[in-house]
């Protein structure tokens, strides 16, 4: 686990598709951490959809936004490899202090479970070993637990077909859906000017791209922003 430092994240530019959901968490999670509905039954959001549309980011910048209101929000990123462990009992004991704060501290906690189908596996996949469900078994002890005037979950996954079921009961699901092509136009364009692309480069990357992009060879953020790269390297690699 490790806590990630909201001041030094950067505000993006979202699109629209993004800007909805980002607007939705915030709303909610500032209601929740101002007390507001102390008996809602949910303790965090579960967001999932497809690979490359901007889940991870989508939190980072609705932590963002809430470190703004509060001043005292800390940020942890949690992955498997943080919890995996060979020895018996070392993975639960890790969890359980991903979710401790100090009763009395007033700092407002998130926790990132970034990929969360590799923790939380389904108990019915055949992929499942014994050490999942304890795991498990931990997970949802310790989110039963939370306040969320206090601590809020927030995980991601791209396959929520694997993700144990009795999580859907705990976090409020939320489908980040595939983008429009007229959002990945609008992405393709945020990242070259942000790079500072000179107009020559940048042209011959849209001449690309852009036509990937409506045959729909590409279809996602992270391709966008790689195969841009690509271009973009192999341009300014040959430029002595």
């Amino acid at each position: 686990m490790s806590e990630i430092n909201l001041y030094d994240i950067r505000e993006v530019k979202l699109l629209p598709y993004q800007e909805k959901v980002v607007r939705k968490l915030y709303n909610i999670t500032n209601h929740l951490f101002s007390g507001t509905y102390r008996n809602i039954p949910f303790k965090g959001f579960l967001l999932y959809g497809e690979p490359g549309n901007g889940k991870t980011e989508i939190i980072k910048q609705v932590a963002k936004k809430i470190y703004d209101s509060f001043n005292s929000v800390a940020l942890f990123f949690v992955d498997g490899s943080d919890i995996a462990t060979p020895k018996w009992g070392d993975a639960e004991k890790t969890l359980k202090t991903v979710f401790e704060i100090p009763s009395n501290s007033s700092e407002k906690k998130i926790i990132l479970f970034d990929d969360i189908e590799s923790l939380m596996l389904a108990r019915s996949s055949e992929l499942a070993k014994e050490w999942h469900y304890s795991i498990n078994s931990v997970m949802f002890h310790n989110i039963d637990f939370l306040d969320p005037t206090k601590v809020m979950v927030f995980a991601t996954t791209n396959r929520i077909d694997l993700v144990d079921k009795a999580l859907f009961s705990r976090l409020y699901t939320i489908e980040v859906g595939i983008p429009e092509k007229e959002d990945l136009i609008m992405f393709l364009n945020f990242i070259l000017n942000d790079w500072g692309v000179p107009n020559s480069i940048k042209s011959k990357i849209e001449e690309i791209v852009r036509p990937m992009i409506y045959a729909n060879q590409i279809n996602d953020l992270r391709r966008i922003l790689q195969k841009s790269a690509d271009i973009f390297f192999e341009i300014i690699s040959e430029v002595e």
